[in-house]
């Protein structure tokens, strides 16, 4: 399976998510996408929608879609929307560079957040 790796705008809202949903509807719908998200400073419900519409149709198609170095703004949104089993993701400190040749990487779930006893 061939890997490409995207990178999203740093602010992925509803100014640029229909832009960059058509950037990505280009992409082979077979192949792994891989988001790099070291980059994204923000992301609205708009930006998610764009990811979530990616992810339905390489999934269909025998590809896939991760995000990589996500940060907590990304990782609160997903948790907000109870989507985070929905989207593949790794920490921005599990990452530090991304390969683009078949086969790079490997995936690593997000860990959950710690919680306190009693809170």
């Amino acid at each position: 399976m061939q890997h490409i790796v995207v990178y999203p705008p740093s602010e992925l809202d509803l100014a640029n998510a229909a832009a960059f949903g058509l950037e990505l509807e280009a992409l082979d719908p077979d192949s792994m996408v891989l988001v790099d998200c070291s980059g994204l400073k923000f992301m609205d419900s708009s930006g998610l929608t764009t990811l979530l519409k990616l992810r339905v149709r390489q999934e269909a198609n025998g590809g896939g879609l991760q995000l990589r170095s996500v940060n907590r703004q990304v990782v609160r949104l997903l948790e907000v929307t109870d989507l985070q089993a929905m989207l593949e993701t790794t920490a921005a400190a599990q990452h530090h560079r991304i390969r683009t040749r078949p086969g790079a990487g490997d995936c690593h779930p997000l860990p959950r957040p710690e919680t306190s006893a009693g809170a």
